[in-house]
C-alpha cells in the first residue's frame, strides 16, 4: 500500500531537516539558478553518514510511490559525491524510468566502489544493449579485490551469451589472472613424499 500526498509531505520535511544541502522543495539549494533552473552534479558540503541514510530512506520511501524524479533530486548529490550506496540507488531509479544507459554509468560507478550486486546491474543492461564486448572489457579493469567473486560471475555471464563456453568455464574454475586475462587451467600437486 502506497502513502497519500498528504503522509509524504508531512514525512519529507521531517527526513529532511538536518540535510544541510535541501530545501523544503527537495532540490538541492546550491543547485538553483533562478534563470536556467536546476544545475547538475552538484556537491553538498557537510555530508555526513546520518544525513546520507537518511537521504537514502527518503529515496526509497518515493521510490514506492513512485516519484522517480523526486528521488533521483535526493540521490543526485550523494552519488556525485562518491556514496556508493546511493549511486546504487540513483542506477536502480534510472533504470526504472528506462534511462538506461546513465543507470549503467551509476552502477558502474557503485561496483568500482565495492557496493555489491551493482556490478550485474551494470552488466544486466549492457547485455540487454548488446554491448557484451564492452561489458567484459569493464569487468577486466574492475580492481576492487571484494569484487573478484561477483566479477567472475558476471564474466562467465557474459561469455556464455557470446558463446564462448570454454571461456567462461575457465573463468569460473580458474579465475582471473593480475592483468585481466582469464587463467589458464592449473593444477595442485601434492608434494611428494620420499622414503628413506
Amino acid at each position: 500500500m502506497g502513502l497519500d500526498n498528504h503522509m509524504i509531505t508531512s514525512t519529507v520535511p521531517a527526513l529532511l531537516s538536518g540535510l544541510p544541502c535541501y530545501t523544503k522543495d527537495m532540490t538541492p539549494h546550491h543547485s538553483r539558478d533562478r534563470r536556467t533552473g536546476p544545475i547538475p552534479n552538484v556537491q553538498c558540503p557537510g555530508l555526513h553518514e546520518n544525513s546520507t541514510r537518511t537521504s537514502i530512506e527518503l529515496a526509497h520511501l518515493l521510490q514506492q510511490e513512485p516519484r522517480h524524479d523526486e528521488a533521483i533530486a535526493v540521490l543526485t548529490p550523494l552519488a556525485t559525491v562518491g556514496s556508493s550506496q546511493a549511486q546504487h540507488e540513483l542506477a536502480k531509479t534510472l533504470e526504472a524510468k528506462e534511462k538506461l544507459d546513465e543507470a549503467i554509468v551509476w552502477y558502474q560507478k557503485s561496483a568500482e566502489d565495492g557496493t555489491f550486486g551493482a556490478a550485474h546491474g551494470a552488466v544486466r543492461l549492457m547485455l540487454r544493449a548488446e554491448r557484451a564486448s564492452e561489458a567484459l572489457a569493464w569487468l577486466r579493469s574492475i580492481s576492487d579485490p571484494d569484487a573478484s567473486h561477483e566479477r567472475v560471475e558476471c564474466a562467465e555471464w557474459v561469455l556464455a551469451s557470446m558463446g564462448r563456453d570454454e571461456e567462461a568455464k575457465r573463468v569460473r574454475s580458474y579465475g582471473w589472472e593480475p592483468d585481466g586475462s582469464i587463467s589458464t587451467p592449473w593444477s595442485i600437486t601434492p608434494p611428494s613424499s620420499k622414503e628413506g
